[in-house]
């Protein structure tokens, strides 16, 4: 996967050498996306989610409060910031500003960036919820299916004790299964990566996914550390643009190196008292985390409601949230859960954007 980079500088001449140089010899790095328009780089910068955003000092370009890759193009060659981002001198060789650009990306992508390499990225995304019943392995299947459906590699890892992919994605009783991929994280085999290649099926949209596991012990027995593992795996073998994660939560010490692998975190709500009230004691105990050991933990979170999970819609919703809220998933009328999915993929794509 490229860096998806957003350009914003008045400078018309500048800005066209820069992206002819950028689109030359470094397309294989990075998918560009120039501006000489504040306001449009704005409202394209809220349609789609950019791994760097780099605007000129002067442009009035008001960076989001959760931009980690967030920079600063400056004609004076004295300074490394303006206003706590980087800033990248701009007259200097094309081939030091894309150095530059990657070293920005890879400061706030921190442990991310173990994925990184010969310009692919694959992004470890987490659907997960306080609260049981809010639709959250829905949400992920569906989001998986529509990245699919979008030409991109995606790979649906249900690592909950008791999964439900085989509900999402057909089964294949005579395949490999989840169980197989923990029985040889277990006994240490050889070339995993090549061997859960080879593990995985993949649905007529798209998406690879791990057959069921074959009791639930299985799930129950597979610890954390040999799920960061997998993961981990997965990740670094480049075979997928993303890995859609669908996990419990939970804030840990040990969970939250599994959050270090992830990009973004969705924690699924819906409009129930319940789950409104355990949301917000989610979010807190993360903005908590986040103060104490000044981490940009809550800046990977976001909100999503999603109506279809409660009966009715009653319009409730958090009074006020810390990160970022979707707003957000409807009620459908379905006849099963695979006719459910094709829906909700479509409007998770429309609504989280393909990243």
């Amino acid at each position: 996967m490229k860096i998806r980079l957003l350009i914003l500088d008045d400078e018309k001449d500048f800005l066209e050498r820069l992206s002819k140089v950028l689109n030359l010899n470094y397309s294989d790095d990075i998918e560009l996306y120039s501006f000489t328009q504040t306001d449009l780089a704005m409202a394209e910068s809220k349609r789609f989610k950019f791994d760097v955003i780099l605007v000129s000092e002067n442009s009035g370009f008001e960076p989001s409060e959760k931009a980690g890759c967030f920079g600063y193009l400056t004609g004076r060659q004295d300074i490394d910031n303006i206003n706590g981002y980087k800033a990248i001198y701009k007259y200097q060789r094309v081939e030091q500003i894309y150095k530059d650009i990657k070293e920005l990306f890879i400061e706030n992508f921190e442990g991310n960036l173990r994925n990184y390499s010969g310009g692919h990225f694959c992004r470890n995304i987490l659907f997960t919820s306080a609260c049981g019943g809010t639709g959250t392995s829905t949400v992920a299947a569906g989001y998986a299916m529509g990245l699919a459906t979008n030409n991109k590699k995606v790979l649906y890892l249900n690592l909950n004790d008791f999964d439900s992919v085989h509900y999402y994605f057909e089964d294949n009783k005579n395949g490999k299964s989840i169980s197989d991929v923990i029985k040889a994280i277990k006994s240490k085999k050889k070339n995993l990566a090549i061997l859960f290649q080879g593990y995985a099926e993949n649905s007529p949209s798209g998406v690879s996914y791990f057959n069921k596991a074959n009791t639930p012990l299985d799930m129950v027995e597979f610890t954390l550390d040999e799920k960061i593992e997998l993961i981990s795996i997965l990740s670094d073998a480049g075979n997928y643009d993303y890995i859609i994660l669908d996990m419990p939560f939970e804030l840990s010490n040990q969970y939250q190196k599994l959050y270090d692998l992830c990009s973004q975190i969705y924690l699924v709500s819906n409009s129930t008292d319940i789950s409104i009230i355990k949301t917000k004691q989610a979010l807190d105990a993360i903005d908590i985390i986040t103060n104490i050991k000044d981490n940009r933990l809550s800046s990977k979170f976001a909100l999503i409601y999603n109506i279809n999970s409660s009966n009715e819609d009653k319009g409730k919703r958090l009074n006020q949230s810390s990160v970022e809220v979707f707003d957000g998933i409807p009620k459908y009328s379905y006849d099963n859960i695979k006719q459910l999915i094709g829906k909700v993929s479509s409007d998770t794509v429309k609504l989280l954007g393909r990243e």
